[in-house]
């Protein structure tokens, strides 16, 4: 028995020897990011090489605005992590505890296809300001990482056709505890846009998804980071109905004076983050805190 165990062990060794390494590109195919940037070291003729080589040298994962895409901060031991909790938010396995891998990992990532869910789209599509911001550091190769069109984006991106922002305060209504714990919208002004047609903006509101909780469940939860807490991009007409109409809440807006580019980021920042979630908590993680972390 014992032979036949150690006649086993050695044949399944010499099979998993015998088995071809994966390719780079099989390994961004399958969406294995983080085995794809130990290859590319390997392959410094790469693009992908060449790119992880040059954003090492620049050292891109302290820039403060890569920082700031990942949601990341220190912890008290000085650690890093990142405050989105939602894992599709990540390419790398160890994303959310690694900058530097995140950013690597996403490099590899706008070489793939393979859609990101829940939206389905590919990494570059998905990840609009990282694929954004890298490129205009990096200055990518369009003949050697093409860009891929983006459909679904470009179409919400013409129809919003953002100029500036507008941060909008509603007042707390007596009904929902958690509107008095900091409640904001940020409104994307569409070009053209003026007096009633602001209805027809588009506005980014993040809230803690609650189900029926109530009372006890509810306020502790709440504390607790009990709720997942979701960014939505909806028609300002909507959310002005819902608080001026349905609940008589005063409304208070102020026009943010951002140049284009700035307000292009916080756009395409917003989509990002559309697609994942936050632990929700009423005196810290709340509304405010995350609508300007945009």
């Amino acid at each position: 028995m014992h032979f036949l165990a150690t006649l086993l062990l050695l044949t399944a060794t010499q099979l998993a020897a015998a088995a071809p390494t994966p390719t780079l590109a099989a390994l961004l195919a399958r969406g294995d990011y983080d085995a794809a940037v130990a290859r590319a070291r390997r392959m410094p003729d790469s693009y992908l090489g060449e790119l992880i080589a040059r954003a090492e040298s620049l050292h891109l994962h302290r820039d403060p605005e890569w920082r700031a895409l990942l949601h990341d901060h220190r912890t008290w031991l000085g650690r890093p992590v990142s405050e989105v909790d939602g894992r599709n938010f990540f390419t790398s396995r160890r994303g959310k505890y690694d900058p530097h891998q995140e950013l690597l990992c996403t490099l590899a990532s706008f070489f793939s296809r393979r859609p990101v869910p829940p939206t389905r789209q590919s990494p570059q599509c998905r990840f609009r300001a990282r694929y954004t911001w890298l490129r205009e550091r990096l200055r990518f190769d369009p003949e050697r990482l093409p860009e891929q069109a983006c459909d679904t984006f470009q179409a919400f991106h013409d129809a919003a056709d953002p100029v500036g922002i507008t941060v909008v305060f509603p007042s707390s209504h007596p009904n929902s505890p958690s509107s008095m714990f900091g409640h904001l919208l940020v409104r994307f002004d569409g070009r053209g846009h003026a007096g009633a047609a602001r209805m027809l903006d588009y506005t980014v509101n993040y809230a803690a998804e609650a189900g029926g909780a109530a009372g006890a469940t509810y306020a502790v939860k709440g504390l607790t980071g009990g709720f997942p807490g979701r960014f939505r991009i909806i028609p300002y007409h909507m959310k002005l109905r819902e608080y001026a109409q349905m609940e008589n809440r005063d409304l208070w807006e102020y026009r943010l004076r951002l140049p284009q580019p700035v307000v292009e980021r916080v756009f395409e920042h917003a989509w990002e983050l559309a697609g994942t979630y936050f632990d929700y908590y009423f005196f810290t993680e709340n509304c405010a805190y995350h609508l300007l972390s945009l």
